[in-house]
């Protein structure tokens, strides 16, 4: 009779992971393409028309929205025990987005119903989730180089991150941009890739999923800027750009935080399971 309640509970257990799995397809495809979040990481850079102007805007929503939540919520498709730390920079993703329309007091209506249908997909892939007493528990150690990384970095991208949301905050109506919320989408990838980065330095389990996000993140941001710092024949800057300079700086962070990973990587001799 005492081992009752293991056989009932193995049957559940398979029921629940089935449940997330299912879940986090779901909400990391939805995500992703309902949101159109992972096409704008390619279609962002091609962009023509009355389009050409948000090419910015669009790449930074596919670094937030594609990159940190969806790519988080698809990365646990398999072991998800060993990837705590996708689950975590899905959530930090979702807080940075609440803070940026904060910051910004960007309380559309459209706005305001997207932050719940994120945040309800962390709410019901949390209670899912096979290892979830884990996820806001801490028992490892961190990196001191990647957790000085993620603060260099915090400084610039804070910085950015308000200036960008007294944009939409202060801006008019009339603005293309205000009117898409494109200002408060840059202080959330702003916000969400110093999240994610202090994440991966305290080197929760699977941190190398928050850190090769938030290193591929810069590096899609410092490039934008680069390529889209003027507009062809004019030194007009496409809106969210922040220039060559900023752009090559935004690059050489991200490859530093690269490199601070597989160093990490080698000290600890835990060298990372694939996704596949």
């Amino acid at each position: 009779m005492g081992h009752m309640p293991d056989i009932e509970a193995e049957p559940e257990s398979k029921r629940r992971r089935i449940a997330f799995t299912v879940c986090v397809a779901v909400f990391g495809l939805g995500i992703g393409f309902g949101f159109f979040a992972l096409p704008s990481l390619i279609f962002g850079w091609f962009e023509g028309g009355e389009r050409q102007i948000h090419r910015v805007h669009d790449i930074a929503w596919g670094i937030t929205g594609g990159l940190i939540i969806s790519v988080g919520f698809l990365a646990q498709l398999r072991r998800p025990e060993r990837k705590v730390a996708a689950m975590q920079q899905v959530v930090l993703g979702v807080i940075a987005y609440f803070l940026a329309v904060i910051l910004a007091s960007d309380y559309d209506s459209e706005v305001l119903l997207g932050t719940l249908i994120f945040a309800g997909a962390c709410a019901v892939a949390i209670r899912l989730h096979p290892a979830k007493g884990e996820l806001f528990r801490h028992d490892e150690g961190y990196s001191r180089l990647m957790l000085a990384l993620a603060l260099v970095a915090a400084v610039p991208y804070f910085v950015f991150a308000l200036r960008m949301a007294s944009y939409q905050r202060l801006g008019l109506p009339s603005d293309p941009h205000v009117e898409l919320h494109h200002w408060s989408g840059m202080a959330a990838m702003a916000l969400s890739l110093i999240l994610v980065a202090l994440l991966a330095s305290v080197r929760t389990r699977g941190w190398w999923i928050p850190a090769w996000c938030a290193g591929l993140g810069s590096v899609v941001y410092g490039l934008a800027s680069i390529l889209f710092a003027k507009y062809p024949g004019t030194d007009v800057p496409y809106p969210g750009s922040e220039g060559v300079i900023w752009g090559i700086l935004a690059i050489v962070w991200g490859v530093a935080f690269f490199g601070a990973t597989e160093w990490e990587v080698r000290r600890v001799e835990s060298p990372p399971e694939t996704l596949q």
